[in-house]
């Protein structure tokens, strides 16, 4: 990691830190589109999701194939779009966990005197923290590349020693055997996905 890297990453994640501690309320992910099916999965049992249903810290969400859940990650007030077969999980330390699938990731605009936040995201071994304007997605894909694209803002990907930023336009994959590579422009294939869909 070069030196000026080193510091971006410090200061990202110290203004993440100090943005954490000034919020208030609990962590949980509240569902507010679903289209066909999902469970959420606590404890070796599991119910059906439902619209307005809240996943709490400790439990994990998954998408049944062809299904689409949106939810809300309070108190953040950003939105996860969590695609077909996707699963993500809350931990316990206030991080999205992307199990599997593609997810979406963003905070709409605040309405006067509210702030957006840094948004902290695992997936196997890449921990991520998107800026507050950040829009981005994760991907865990069938030959276990790990996807990431950032439609707007930017997005700082730590894997062991080594980080580098994503920004707007662009995209960076991680392999199973846990390098980076990019970023790169974003493809036409994946640009094409986040006019279809995303989320805003």
């Amino acid at each position: 990691m070069r030196g000026w890297q080193r510091w971006v990453l410090l200061g990202a994640l110290a203004s993440w830190a100090a943005a954490s501690a000034q919020v208030s309320g609990e962590f949980a992910l509240k569902v507010v589109r679903l289209q066909g099916q999902g469970e959420v999965l606590a404890d070796a049992a599991s119910r059906p999701l439902r619209t307005d249903a809240v996943v709490h810290t400790g439990e994990t969400l998954r998408v049944v194939p062809n299904g689409v859940v949106v939810v809300q990650w309070l108190p953040y007030k950003a939105l996860v779009k969590v695609e077909s077969g996707g699963q993500v999980r809350l931990s316990p330390h206030r991080v999205l966990q992307v199990g599997q699938g593609r997810v979406w990731i963003g905070t709409p605009p605040p309405p006067p005197g509210e702030r957006r936040y840094p948004l902290p995201v695992q997936c196997g071994a890449a921990q991520l923290v998107g800026s507050p304007d950040a829009f981005f997605s994760v991907a865990v894909r069938r030959d276990r590349h790990i996807l990431i694209s950032v439609d707007e803002g930017s997005v700082f990907v730590t894997v062991g020693n080594f980080t580098t930023t994503v920004r707007k336009g662009q995209m960076a994959f991680v392999t199973p055997q846990n390098a980076v590579i990019g970023p790169l422009p974003m493809s036409r294939d994946e640009r094409l996905r986040w006019d279809m869909g995303g989320v805003r």
